[in-house]
């Protein structure tokens, strides 16, 4: 009697119709008996309450695009390839019945039911290791025909078959999602290094999941950061990410669970796309500039700012840093700590209506470049010379990025639409061995809006908007015990290497099925290990001395299966440093006109030796009375201390207030790194301290006015009508006098060099920026001017004078930044004065009645609140104030008294619970 198992659909890769079902031809190809066996039914008798094992194979490649167990129902659904031939092979685990089916899927769009599969136990195939599971049956099941016991339980692998027990414990064989993460806030970005995956969050910042069990994401840390997370880059211990307004945040993910921000460094404009190598970020911005900034000090190294364009997305091989923007692949040198121009080549295509940014993916000669319907195929072969190969357009309209596995597979997120409505999944894709193809394979659909992947150990994780965190396993298990094969490359020159330098090391691999990762060794201990095609990493060359002349490099390739493959050692010669340090930066910063200053900062390119920084190779002079330097009358000034701060490289030379004058600050060749390179000459740096004497009242002293060709006795020196200290010289929103007060520099609109206009700082964080207060005459130090408890920045958005501190609500109810408040229902309300302000977002805070609005003794938050009370009586005998600090959901009033009371209350970003006491 033949038991069918129930037939199920095939959905194909653009969407559904309605179809009859498509009949197939029934098989068994036995290879080791050499005959074709058809029509094999099993007694329904003999089949118990078991599952069954399966695979489908696409025929022409060989590759396996489904593994796993079903139960007798079969399996839901499945999206494969159109008019494309599949084989799925099954057999039942308690009998070892065996059956097949061989199809062709319609063309796209058709659904589709594979025939139906019966069954026959098969006597006499071979059983290479004797563990009762033929070999053909463990190539179903994912078992080691060479290994009786696979999952080393001690039980052999026919008999876990056989009894329901699963005889790969802790090998990953389904081929599909095989776990998920969830996470607070949308995901739309990731990156995975040691053990780690890390999901940007939009608003809500990151969250770190702990991957070590690719089928059990835990996730160990969420980190708020002060913008909006957009895009993530992992490097060793810290992670990058482009803040949007928060510009570049980079976080320490050490102690994953203790995750936390360490370096902060905003721009101009919002961040959109960061790429890291090494302690660098590459940070590119909505207006096409792209910054380069040491993670470890936060100070911006080098920017480009010719690129035209919002920057897309960025990536990096070699010594070259590619820029994508909608139909351009820039390429920048970063050699030298800069971003010199090389080159554009093409990359057509536009963004989809749902507004998802365009990708970029860098392989080892190739590059992707996504865009709406498909992605761009250019060839980095040189890396100095990008060329547009080829653009795989498809109709499907919902393109957002593809990246290559480097075993001749490629995942992408794809979705047949542009915009956010319907399907957003996987893609499997065969790209071939020199990733310039593309053939569909299948489909792996997930719970939410498959944004962004990343692969790491052979597994893609997938950033899944929604539906959070989702981690597929795309490929076959490796069971056939053949090791990978790999050369690897460095840039040492005939066998050499600088001490302390970085030595890029890639290695090609290749493997029958999947390789899962790389480990690196210097002198046989592991430093490194690279989960990411391609596997290219840089290591730090190890300090010369007398014992240390040599060192040794090798690496170890593992594929999914668990085979390995060492590779030679490379002996590596170390050689002296031969790279003098440079200055990289100073503070105050050369031609700065500025107002005071008490220290000093000088930043290297490189470690330094300390002893080096002294009175002999460092100088500070004030120019005297001839305003020159170098000759007879400058006038020495000696720091009180030169101190080293190994962590950002750099020299403290506090030096006290220094009288207004012509100064410079000079660093010569005596400065040495820590091999003993000196600087080469002598760098320097030049600016200027004003006095504060100002005859003509104009807010511009009377030197700096005749430095900047003002008149010191004219307080319009061009008699425009405004005055001199009104005026904007370098055009940064703050005033010239602001700039006095502030100690900017008014030649130069970021005197910080953070990429933010001065007038555009906020330097008390009180909402106003430093222009604005400039021009309303607020102290800029200082959140509250007047003193009467209600921030500046309130005050002048609101309607009130900063400046006087009776100008203030009488009974005021604020919410800043995120609030659930708005208004008043009672007929009452006009009796009292009460004001309640609610911008950016709002729902209900309610006074329910008239007693409530003539007494104010209720302020309730029905929709989302946690609470912020006054709790008696007695706090109500003295004017009380509550502040929620960061995020609040405002705030209840109990006691009938609080109409005799003026109270305020303010809510910032975000707060749960703050009460007034006693």
């Amino acid at each position: 009697m033949t038991h069918p198992m129930r037939q199920f659909a095939i959905l194909l890769s653009l969407g559904l119709a309605c179809s009859l079902p498509v009949q197939g031809q029934l098989v068994v190809e036995d290879e080791q008996l050499g005959e074709v066996i058809t029509n094999f039914t099993v007694d329904q008798d003999v089949l118990g309450g078991g599952g069954f094992y399966y695979q489908i194979i696409e025929e022409e490649t060989e590759i396996t695009v489904a593994r796993g167990k079903m139960d007798a129902d079969g399996l839901d659904r499945i999206i494969l390839a159109p008019l494309t031939t599949y084989r799925m092979v099954a057999f039942y685990e308690e009998t070892l019945s065996l059956g097949v089916a061989v199809f062709t899927t319609p063309a796209s769009g058709r659904q589709f039911e594979i025939p139906t599969i019966s069954y026959e136990f098969i006597p006499g195939l071979l059983d290479t290791d004797g563990d009762e599971l033929p070999n053909p049956l463990e190539e179903i099941a994912g078992t080691k025909p060479d290994n009786p016991d696979t999952d080393g339980d001690g039980f052999p692998d026919g008999r876990e078959v056989m009894s329901g027990q699963d005889p790969l414990d802790g090998f990953i064989v389904e081929v599909g999602i095989i776990a998920s993460g969830p996470t607070s806030a949308a995901a739309s970005d990731i990156c995975a290094i040691n053990n780690l995956a890390v999901v940007a969050l939009g608003a809500n910042g990151v969250a770190v999941f702990n991957v070590r069990n690719g089928t059990e994401p835990v996730r160990v840390a969420e980190v708020n950061t002060p913008g909006h997370a957009t895009s993530v880059s992992c490097f060793g211990n810290l992670v990058a990410v482009a803040d949007g307004p928060g510009g570049l945040v980079v976080i320490d993910i050490s102690d994953p669970a203790g995750s936390s921000i360490v370096r902060q460094t905003t721009f101009r404009r919002p961040a959109v796309a960061v790429v890291t190598r090494g302690s660098y970020a590459y940070v590119g911005l909505d207006t096409g500039d792209v910054l380069m900034v040491d993670m470890l000090t936060g100070e911006e190294i080098a920017r480009y700012e010719g690129i035209v364009g919002t920057v897309q997305d960025m990536g990096i091989r070699e010594d070259v840093l590619y820029v994508l923007t909608q139909g351009n692949l820039h390429a920048l040198d970063l050699r030298g700590d800069a971003l010199t121009y090389l080159k554009s080549t093409i990359s057509p295509g536009s963004i989809g209506a749902g507004r998802f940014r365009l990708r970029l993916y860098v392989g080892d000669d190739f590059l992707y470049a996504s865009y709406l319907a498909g992605y761009n195929i250019i060839d980095i072969s040189d890396p100095r010379d990008p060329v547009h190969v080829r653009q795989h357009a498809s109709t499907e309209r919902g393109w957002k990025q593809i990246v290559a596995t480097g075993t001749g597979l490629a995942v992408a997120t794809v979705s047949p639409n542009s915009t956010r409505d319907g399907p957003h999944n996987v893609n499997l894709y065969n790209v071939g061995e020199d990733n310039r193809e593309t053939a569909f394979l299948r489909t792996f659909e997930t719970p939410g809006i498959a944004t962004a992947v990343a692969i790491y150990n052979a597994l893609a994780y997938v950033a899944d908007d929604s539906g959070g965190l989702q981690v597929i396993n795309y490929a076959s298990f490796d069971t056939l015990g053949i090791p990978p094969e790999l050369t690897v490359r460095h840039s040492g020159i005939d066998g050499q290497v600088e001490e302390g330098k970085v030595l890029s090391v890639a290695v090609d691999v290749t493997d029958d099925v999947q390789v899962r990762n790389v480990q690196f060794f210097i002198d046989e201990e592991p430093v490194a290990v690279d989960g990411n095609f391609p596997f290219e990493i840089g290591i730090v060359a190890p300090l010369l001395t007398p014992e240390k002349t040599f060192f040794s490099l090798h690496v170890v390739a593992s594929d999914t299966g668990g085979n390995a493959t060492r590779s030679d050692t490379i002996e590596l010669e170390l050689v002296p440093d031969a790279t003098p340090p440079v200055v990289r930066r100073f503070l105050p910063r050369n031609g700065s006109v500025i107002g005071s200053l008490d220290a000093s900062l000088i930043t290297f390119s490189e470690p330094i030796n300390p002893d080096t920084a002294n009175g002999v190779s460092i100088s500070l002079e004030e120019a005297g009375s001839n305003g020159v330097h170098g000759d007879f009358d400058d006038i020495r000034v000696d720091p009180s201390d030169y101190i080293y701060q190994e962590a950002t490289l750099s020299i403290l030379l506090p030096h006290g207030q220094l009288e207004p004058g012509f100064y410079r600050l000079s660093v010569g060749p005596e400065v040495e790194d820590l091999a003993g390179n000196p600087m080469e000459g002598v760098q320097h740096c030049t600016f200027r301290i004003f006095g504060f004497e100002d005859r003509d009242a104009d807010g511009v002293p009377d030197d700096l006015e005749e430095f900047l060709g003002l008149d010191p006795d004219n307080p319009d020196s061009n008699n425009n009508g405004i005055r001199d200290g009104d005026e904007d010289f370098d055009r940064d929103g703050l005033t010239n006098s602001g700039e006095i007060i502030m100690q900017t520099d008014l030649k130069d609109e970021d005197t910080d060099g953070d990429g933010i206009k001065d007038g555009d700082e906020d330097t008390d964080f009180d909402g106003l920026n430093d222009g604005l207060e400039s021009m309303n005459r607020t102290d800029p130090c200082k959140v509250d001017t007047d003193g009467d408890g209600i921030d500046d920045g309130s005050e002048i958005a609101d309607g009130l004078d900063p400046l006087d501190p009776a100008s203030a609500y009488p009974e005021t109810v604020v919410s800043l930044k995120l609030s659930f408040l708005n208004e008043i229902l009672s007929e009452a309300d006009n009796n009292v004065t009460f004001s309640i302000t609610a911008p950016m977002v709002s729902y209900l805070n309610t006074v329910v009645s008239a007693i409530d609005a003539e007494s104010l003794s209720s302020v309730s938050s029905p929709m989302v609140s946690f609470l912020n009370s006054i709790l008696s009586p007695a706090d109500l005998e003295e004017t009380s104030t509550t502040y929620s600090p960061l995020v609040s959901y405002l705030n209840n009033l109990i006691d009938e008294v609080a109409e005799e009371l003026s109270l305020f209350y303010a809510s910032g970003v975000v707060s749960y619970e703050n009460q007034t006491g006693q």
